[in-house]
């Protein structure tokens, strides 16, 4: 998977980054190799809280189901509706 990476210079030195395809996944660093080590810091942190926030949506949904005699796991998705009216 390709991932697009957006430097920018600093105006007071040094650079900053953000990774375009992770929302929010922004950081910075005085020198590329500095750069360089907090994006790869950056990108397994955001990508960590996104899989945390995904496990909690299924948690939350997991609802175990009879179907013709098998036990199953299914995920039920309240509506937005639902949702703000709990």
């Amino acid at each position: 998977m390709k991932t697009e990476i957006v430097i920018h210079a600093a105006e007071e030195g040094g650079y900053w980054a953000e990774v375009t395809s992770i929302p929010g996944c922004v950081t910075q660093g005085d020198t590329i190799e500095e750069l360089a080590f907090n994006l790869k810091e950056a990108i397994d942190g955001c990508l960590s809280v996104m899989a945390d926030n995904v496990k909690t949506i299924l948690d939350q949904g997991l609802q175990e189901t009879d179907f013709e005699g098998n036990k199953r796991k299914e995920v039920v998705l309240s509506s937005p509706a639902e949702r703000v009216a709990a």
